[in-house]
């Protein structure tokens, strides 16, 4: 078995090494371990699918879940009123020109109704005419033109045309609506809530909800009117013969209602089962398409391919059974709506017969019996889809009555920078429940100096940029910037204060322009190009066929490790920050590159016109860390870096420097820089180990 090793020496004697890295992505992506699938997955490739997927079982948690949603929100009609959330943003208020197309969406829907009665009774004069007139070669002309002139206004050319003309307007404003509320929603949740959500399964989420667009057309396009037909239908019929049959119509539409009520409370549960299912679906989907390199490397295309088709057979059997209940439930609406016209047809061809009503009304009363029976279709039709989208819509109401754990005070205040010093008083944090990560951390990084954070892995040193940027807000002490509390300021001014190269770069799967001009959206070409020469990437970005129009790929997958962490740092220094923080900046880069692109960093610090501003720096490459004995030191003493430099301790203190472990990017520092020493939480008296007044420490 071979091992590969790469360190600080290979790239010194290899600078190149870093366009091709070893193992790219891998550090970064990681397979999801799912006990239940793989489980799923094994049986599946045996063929042997008896548990994969129990419906009786899958009924019972989504009821479940259903019932803690009610009795959550206070019962059924408070958990009906709670999606009135959404109302504001689907009801055009301020819109006038949205208030106009429905106002003329209403006169189409109005003028239908006129004509579903008209045309019917049009064309029982027809045929009552062509009776009389029969053998004479007579034709009602009158009677004739006004039906064809009736059916012509009616026809999808010209009323429906504009109705479906103005019906689509609003749907693209309510749509548009509704995909900026989640949106701006999900943006604004805080990094608690993106941390513990699946990207893949969101993003469904966000998809199903414009289900809601649908649901306010239905209610106020669709719903309404069908009430109105059926009003209408049954006072024609009855005038057309006599109230028995609006009896018989109110008997059978009742029942149709009831079955159609009862067949929407199953369809319910069985569609929370599909909808939970088809998200898991596109969850796997995502994973697996957006780790590809990952599956590549493990070779583990055939394991995703088994859970996606372990997913994808649980969701097409919720399917199956979603649908034969839509089905069973349709079939015995078809049979009454028959039986219910037997019926009618039966007494009227009676009372034609014993010539009580003309053969006319016979002919009238088939031809509304479908403005009759097509409002009882499109109410089931309706109500099933009202339940769909209702469905569909629980995880958006979720996530939209989610609120942000960190958010703008009441009068929160723009920040503004002058000095740019930025200081900590003891600052405790935890994640949840869990162990506090930080405590108890005091320091100031003042202007024109660099801060160091030092510490093992998981000693909080990222935390503490997560906390300057409150991603998190600190469970106790305070943070300020020139004086100022960051919880007091708005979010939108502290961040754009902030420049950083993080640890993970992340690329848009755009061109290298747009990828750098993300920083400074009016950046001219020319300051791209001049950032990219001094982050020393513009000559490897001309090689490119495509030079700056490359497009770099999913999350920059076309790019290196080095390439992707040398444009995070041009787009750092094209947005020319008032604080700059450099998280492992260099982590990716070879040492002739990180020596070239230091002195661009140190000109990035003193900021614009020679104003000296603070930059923090964060750095935990310890390859090869100083060793610390962890006996008292009482006296002066030198320690040995990596790079052979000699580093008196009497000496550091006078520029108030404290320092344990350090990496070999000592070598760019200066007296100016301060290094805060974040010990290993297996320390049991850390303090005691660094007596030295200068040694500043992080619990």
């Amino acid at each position: 078995m071979s091992i590969f090793n790469t360190n600080e020496d290979d790239e010194a004697a290899n600078p190149a090494s870093e366009r091709q890295p070893l193992l790219a992505d891998v550090a970064r992506d990681s397979i999801e371990s799912n006990a239940s699938i793989s489980i799923a997955a094994s049986k599946l490739a045996s063929g042997d699918s008896s548990d994969i997927y129990n419906a009786d079982s899958d009924d019972e948690e989504a009821e479940d879940e259903f019932k803690k949603r009610v009795e959550d929100a206070g019962g059924f009609w408070a958990y009906i009123r709670s999606y009135g959330i959404f109302l504001p943003h689907l009801w055009p208020r301020k819109n006038r020109r949205i208030q106009l197309y429905l106002f003329f969406i209403g006169l189409c829907i109005a003028a239908q109704r006129v004509l579903n009665i008209l045309i019917p009774r049009q064309e029982g004069l027809v045929v009552e005419n062509l009776v009389r007139s029969y053998g004479r070669g007579e034709l009602p002309w009158r009677d004739l033109a006004w039906l064809f002139g009736l059916r012509y206004l009616n026809s999808p050319g010209t009323r429906g045309a504009i109705h479906d003309f103005l019906e689509l307007l609003f749907d693209n404003w309510s749509t548009t609506q509704m995909t900026d509320l989640i949106f701006n929603h999900i943006m604004g949740l805080s990094m608690d809530f993106h941390e513990n959500v699946d990207s893949g399964e969101l993003m469904k989420a966000t998809e199903q909800a414009s289900s809601l667009t649908k649901l306010v057309r239905l209610i106020l396009l669709e719903f309404a009117p069908i009430i109105l037909d059926l009003i209408t239908a049954i006072v024609y019929i009855s005038s057309l013969f006599d109230i028995s049959f609006a009896g018989i119509i109110v008997v059978m539409a009742t029942v149709y209602g009831l079955l159609t009520w009862r067949g929407g409370i199953w369809e319910a549960r069985k569609r929370r089962v599909f909808a939970r299912r088809e998200r898991t679906t596109t969850k796997v989907q995502y994973q697996s398409i957006s780790h590809w390199t990952t599956v590549s490397y493990f070779n583990r295309g055939e394991y995703q391919h088994l859970r996606l088709m372990s997913s994808l057979r649980d969701q097409i059997a919720s399917l199956r059974r979603l649908r034969l209940t839509d089905m069973s439930v349709e079939a015995a609406r078809a049979h009454i709506l028959f039986l219910g016209r037997m019926s009618v047809n039966f007494l009227a061809a009676y009372r034609v017969a014993q010539g009580v009503k003309p053969i006319g009304n016979f002919i009238a009363l088939n031809s509304v019996w479908d403005l009759l029976t097509e409002p009882l279709y499109v109410f089931s039709y309706i109500s099933e889809e009202i339940t769909e989208y209702i469905v569909d819509a629980e995880r958006a109401l979720e996530i939209l009555r989610r609120k942000p754990t960190v958010a703008d005070a009441p009068d929160a205040r723009p920040l503004s920078v002058d000095r740019g010093e930025v200081r900590f008083e003891k600052v405790s944090f935890r994640y949840g429940d869990r162990k506090e990560t930080i405590k108890d951390i005091s320091f100031i990084a003042r202007p024109g100096q660099t801060i160091a954070l030092v510490g093992e892995t998981g000693a909080g040193k990222s935390t503490i940029l997560k906390l300057l940027f409150r991603f998190y807000d600190v469970t106790s002490g305070s943070i300020t910037i020139d004086g100022a509390d960051i919880r007091e300021v708005t979010l939108s001014s502290l961040r754009e204060a902030f420049g950083i190269v993080p640890q993970e770069t992340s690329l848009f799967n755009m061109s290298i322009m747009e990828n750098v001009r993300y920083a400074r959206l009016d950046a001219s070409e020319e300051e791209v190009v001049e950032a990219c020469m001094q982050a020393r990437i513009h000559d490897k970005i001309m090689s490119f066929p495509d030079q700056y129009d490359t497009v770099v790929g999913e999350r920059g997958v076309k790019l290196s490790g080095g390439e992707r962490q040398r444009i995070s740092i041009a787009r750092v220094i094209l947005k020319q920050p008032k604080i700059l923080f450099l998280d492992e900046a260099s982590s990716a880069i070879d040492s002739k590159t990180e020596a070239d692109i230091q002195p661009a960093l140190r000109k990035l610090s003193m900021g614009p016109g020679g104003k000296t501003l603070q930059c923090s720096k964060v750095n935990t490459r310890l390859s090869k860390p100083i060793e610390i004995a962890t006996s008292r030191i009482s006296r002066p003493h030198v320690v040995r870096t990596p790079g052979d430099i000699d580093i008196d301790i009497a000496q550091i203190a006078k520029a108030n420097v404290a320092i344990s472990h350090v990496s070999r990017s000592l070598t760019a520092m200066t007296l100016t820089t301060k290094i805060v020493i974040i010990p290993s939480h297996t320390y049991s008296n850390a303090e005691s180990l660094f007596p030295i007044r200068s040694v500043s420490f992080i619990h």
